[in-house]
């Protein structure tokens, strides 16, 4: 939570407004505090709370700014309702503001219309006062770099002449993560920090762009400098429970997405990672009460609503529904219907249904469908693995290293598991060496119950030489 709101200032208000002493005392609370109130309660989970508070302000300043932009963004981004969000956001009096004008383009950027957003933005921006140019620039190119167009808000932040300020470096920081130039990234977070270091905004960020990088170790203790800084700082919670369930420490993970799920009860990401932590722990009834409650908070344009719909399928498969588990796969592709993955998904439910059939008919057509996208092989494969059909799996994985290669990082490890199930130790070695050396994350997740618990990867191969496979030839 912000520091904002242990502020001694903020909390004499929050008191006022809970305690309704503020108009009796003749005081005023002015439409930004209210507005704070709202956003406070927002942030500790109270949604509703907030929301009276806001009708409150609306009703008591018809007009003003920030309490109708607060009520048009929760339509917008909780409900999914563009419609009314432009209508609320009609009914704020002052249209030159730059809060109005930078919500006006977040509506066109919401209703696909990026490039519209951006020529108005640049349209505005000729009608600023001259003192207000900068900190309008770096809005601009602030709230572009959060819906990833990265050319877009570098073009206003070339025009900030302020290249040493903070907020310039984070901006800075933000497009070389969607560029992917993460290490870029991770030196101008690593300055700021320098600067500031008790910023758990920056630590988070640091942890994002290294979790992105591959680098999760360091992605994790990033958060927990942001945790040591302010316990509550729900972002870092996810940030850390992502990393720990990258990693496979399923159960530390689903420790911090239930502090997570605590903090943000309306989220659904967290309810989502749940489910799977239980599917990975055999526990299908579970997981099903996990995401269920996580379409059931998910808004109609969720991020993670085709992963949702996706794993409600897998558990309706373990359950034994086959109609409801292929029903959840068909509404999946109705959103993302160039997701080639999905039809992977079919053919594991069908396969694990006894439709094998059906289900090579669907592997397939997957992967001829995608162009023979790696991804989808590699899926293909992995889906076959599971289901232990290791020789349809072992097929899709030699297609797999024809076409890529044998540098190509993924999938190794699960061939070398294929190849040692079917005695062949050679080409088992061979595999194992090169997924320890390009992906040492798939070679434990893959291989680890071949060794004694704790094994370090490092120690794979020479723990097959001496103790695994000591007098056999390969």
């Amino acid at each position: 939570m912000d520091a904002f709101f242990k502020s001694k200032e903020f909390l004499d208000k929050l008191h006022q407004y809970e305690a309704g002493e503020a108009m009796r005392h003749g005081e005023m609370l002015w439409p930004n505090d209210l507005v704070d109130i709202a956003d406070y309660y927002e942030q500790t989970g109270h949604r509703t709370q907030a929301l009276i508070v806001i009708k409150e302000a609306m009703k008591t300043f018809p007009g003003s700014t920030l309490p109708h932009l607060f009520y048009a963004r929760y339509l917008l981004f909780v409900r999914g309702d563009i419609e009314g969000a432009r209508k609320y956001s009609e009914k704020i009096t002052d249209k030159d503001s730059s809060d109005y004008c930078l919500f006006h383009a977040e509506l066109l950027i919401n209703d696909n219309k990026s490039g519209d957003a951006f020529v108005f933005l640049k349209q505005q921006y000729c009608k600023i006062d001259d003192e207000d140019l900068e900190e309008y620039a770096l809005d601009a190119a602030d709230l572009l770099i959060e819906y990833e167009m990265a050319d877009e808000a570098e073009f206003f932040l070339e025009l900030v002449s302020d290249t040493d300020s903070e907020e310039y470096k984070e901006i800075k920081g933000n497009i070389h993560v969607v560029r992917g130039e993460y290490k870029k990234s991770e030196g101008i977070f690593n300055q700021l920090l320098d600067i500031n270091p008790f910023s758990t905004s920056y630590w988070n960020s640091l942890a994002s762009s290294q979790f992105l990088n591959d680098d999760i170790n360091e992605s994790i203790k990033s958060s927990e400098y942001t945790l040591a800084i302010n316990p509550d700082d729900y972002e870092a919670m996810l940030n850390k429970a992502n990393g720990l369930y990258t990693l496979g420490n399923y159960n530390e993970a689903m420790t911090w997405y239930e502090r997570y799920c605590e903090h943000c009860p309306e989220d659904e990401v967290g309810y989502l990672f749940r489910g799977v932590i239980y599917m990975i722990n055999d526990k299908p009834g579970k997981a099903m009460i996990m995401l269920n409650s996580a379409e059931e908070k998910a808004a109609s344009d969720s991020p993670y609503l085709v992963d949702i719909y996706h794993n409600l399928a897998l558990v309706h498969s373990l359950l034994g529904s086959l109609k409801r588990a292929l029903g959840y796969v068909n509404k999946a592709e109705l959103i993302d219907s160039d997701n080639y993955g999905l039809e992977v998904v079919r053919a594991h439910i069908l396969l694990n249904s006894d439709h094998e059939k059906e289900a090579k008919m669907c592997y397939e057509k997957a992967i001829s469908d995608s162009g023979y996208d790696p991804t989808v092989i590699i899926q293909a494969a992995i889906s076959l693995f599971d289901s232990n059909h290791l020789m349809d799996a072992d097929v899709r994985f030699r297609q797999l290293f024809k076409l890529k290669g044998e540098e190509w990082p993924d999938g190794h490890a699960y061939y070398a598991r294929c190849r040692f199930a079917q005695g062949d130790y050679t080409t088992f070695m061979h595999q194992m060496r090169i997924a320890i050396r390009l992906n040492p994350n798939e070679a434990e997740a893959a291989l680890a119950d071949l060794f004694p618990v704790g094994t370090p990867v490092s120690d794979y191969e020479r723990y097959m030489v001496e103790v695994k496979l000591k007098g056999k030839k390969y």
